[in-house]
């Protein structure tokens, strides 16, 4: 099921330059075309998980049957390759570097795969960890500064991304600190223990 095609949602040209603007600051150039995917499918899939609770529950089962299958697949094939290079008796440098890749993709697969990853959050505290994380990927710093108000880059990108699509129930500014402070913790620690009641009530 289409995320996007399902909700029909999309930034207009004026909201998109606005996105823009912002991120081009932290590294100059437009959004790739994964950029703009993972930003609409992040607002799709919280418009609909805020009407139909029930997909997101199926949505996250899924993403975590999928990474699990990742965690299994990456273990098998270096026992594969390993078993393979024993029987040659030798190997090349471009297979050596292949073991410890498949260890660090098992090892982030291992922790995608946790349910509990996604069940502690709402389809709210979903959608901002993707909004930032597209932020950051970037290049952009989880930060704010304050003058006469909470502001700073990533506050404005935020604000950019998420006010289209929450309109009126878009968190302010007092709030927007709280979530990118939150998502500093929770990179910290990927397996969150308990909810978090400033996203939660942002």
């Amino acid at each position: 099921m289409s995320t996007v095609t399902a909700a029909r949602f999309d930034y207009s040209y004026e909201q998109w330059t606005a996105i823009e603007n912002e991120v081009a600051k932290v590294r100059p150039g437009s959004l790739t075309d994964f950029e703009r995917r993972r930003l609409l499918n992040a607002a799709n899939l919280y418009l609909i998980g805020s009407r139909e609770p029930n997909f997101i529950k199926w949505h996250f089962a899924e993403t975590s049957k999928r990474w699990k299958r990742v965690e299994k697949l990456s273990a098998e094939l270096a026992d594969a390759i390993a078993s393979g290079t024993a029987l040659l008796a030798h190997t090349t440098r471009e297979i050596e570097r292949v073991p410890p890749a498949l260890t660090k993709l098992r090892e982030f697969a291992a922790v995608m795969s946790v349910d509990r990853v996604f069940r502690t959050r709402t389809p709210k505290q979903s959608f901002y960890v993707d909004v930032l994380k597209v932020w950051t990927d970037r290049g952009g710093k989880l930060g704010w500064s304050t003058n006469a108000q909470v502001g700073g880059p990533c506050v404005r990108y935020f604000k950019a991304v998420v006010r289209p699509v929450m309109g009126d129930d878009s968190p302010k500014l007092s709030y927007i600190k709280d979530i990118i402070d939150d998502e500093k913790r929770r990179r910290q620690d990927p397996l969150p223990r308990r909810k978090s009641q400033r996203i939660s009530r942002a």
